[in-house]
């Protein structure tokens, strides 16, 4: 009986060895407490539900078994299954979608906490929120309103003025183009009367 589960206890220490250093408590304390509480849990054939509450609820023991009363309150609070963080990840696929992809850490952490913790919509009263909501603002609440209005309006303005300096550059290529054309027409021409002359010359002469 001495023996039993001695090694599993001493890998448990081992393991909150941390936590316990907070409190200090050390691996000795609690082996020796240990064996005491075993020795009066099966003097009197308690269940281990008994063990825990016998300690953490007369104060008296709990001051006697100060490292184990720690040790038991750390195993209270762990989770005895995945139950709880599964649903966790469920609602925050819920509540970041797709089109909430960009939700920070702190507004996506409250609105997980109140659909997981908060009333049903059945017993919410939006109301309060809503006044809140439309008060509070940075600026008044006005329906239409487009907080974008000015950025789309000059974004507009920025493309037109880009069609009208790319239709400049054309109208100016084409300029060129049709002056150039004019001016080997005229070059052309002008070879063409001198050459003219240059035959009526030489017949005369």
């Amino acid at each position: 009986m001495a023996a039993y589960g001695k090694q599993d206890f001493a890998d448990i220490c081992e393991h909150y060895q941390p936590l316990m250093d907070e409190h200090s408590v050390t691996t000795k304390m609690l082996k020796s407490e240990f064996i005491l509480d075993k020795s009066y849990a099966a003097a009197r054939t308690l269940r281990m539900p008994q063990i825990f509450s016998g300690i953490l609820c007369d104060t008296e023991r709990c001051k006697q078994y100060k490292g184990l009363s720690i040790l038991f309150e750390i195993y209270l609070v762990l989770a005895v299954n995945t139950a709880v963080c599964e649903r966790g990840f469920s609602c925050m696929k819920r509540v970041k979608n797709d089109w909430r992809s960009c939700l920070g850490t702190e507004q996506l952490s409250r609105l997980m906490f109140s659909s997981i913790e908060g009333p049903s919509m059945d017993n919410f009263d939006a109301a309060g929120a809503v006044e809140k909501w439309w008060t509070l603002g940075n600026r008044a609440r006005r329906p239409g309103f487009n907080p974008w209005q000015k950025e789309q309006e000059q974004e507009i303005r920025d493309d037109l003025y880009e069609d009208l300096v790319l239709m400049d550059q054309e109208t100016e290529q084409e300029e060129n183009v049709r002056q150039e054309a004019i001016s080997d027409e005229l070059g052309l021409e002008a070879e063409n009367v001198a050459a003219g002359e240059k035959r009526l010359a030489e017949a005369l002469g």
